[in-house]
């Protein structure tokens, strides 16, 4: 970085792809303060750079990094703020294709931090949402519909210890489940995959 500052005429996208190489080997080392500054700068730089639909592109996907950072530091409504952003972006650079797989992606995010804000009920339309348009693009046996399944089911658990309806709830979650071990069963993914894991979890819930 140090020699790239220094450079006359700096590539910008080089320069950039630097800062964000750097800040996310911070935010893999748990160093969130120095992994924003780098993001920071970052988004500063391209919006020097000419503007463009790549441009944006990059700048959402730097604000991603930055909700994810404040995710970890359980500052929920910034990270919420930062994805929506994205979002818009996203959406707009995808002619409003509310199925495209960059779409659904951030949104299951959305949905994930609803949940860690106890907004349960939003979290489960959101998931719903999402699955039935993953579903639509895809043959359904997708990794990525296994995961909204595993979520879903972790999701459902969270839900019944403060609902009336436990039954109907652990039932439901227990469907999900199944269905989530379907596709892991077809992929033939290694015990120790996250998503395997995250079926044991589940299951040993269950």
């Amino acid at each position: 970085i140090a020699l790239q500052k220094k450079g006359g005429n700096k590539n910008y996208f080089d320069y950039i792809g630097t800062l964000t190489n750097l800040g996310t080997a911070y935010f893999h080392c748990k160093e969130f303060s120095k992994a924003k500054l780098q993001f920071q700068e970052a988004i500063s730089e391209c919006r020097k750079a000419n503007s463009n639909e790549n441009n944006g592109l990059t700048i959402a996907s730097l604000w991603i990094k930055m909700g994810n950072i404040y995710t970890m530091q359980k500052e929920y409504d910034m990270a919420e703020k930062l994805f929506n952003d994205a979002l818009k972006i996203k959406q707009q650079h995808f002619k409003n294709n509310s199925s495209h797989a960059e779409v659904l992606l951030l949104r299951h995010s959305l949905a994930l931090l609803k949940i860690k804000r106890g907004l349960y009920d939003e979290a489960m339309n959101l998931f719903e949402d999402i699955l039935a348009k993953r579903k639509e693009s895809s043959d359904g046996d997708d990794l990525g519909i296994a995961k909204i399944y595993l979520d879903m089911c972790s999701l459902c658990l969270k839900q019944q210890r403060g609902n009336s309806s436990k039954i109907a709830n652990k039932e439901k979650a227990r469907d999900l489940c199944n269905s989530a071990e379907d596709i892991l069963v077809w992929s033939v993914l290694p015990s120790n995959h996250p998503y395997m894991l995250q079926l044991s979890k589940l299951q040993a819930k269950l």
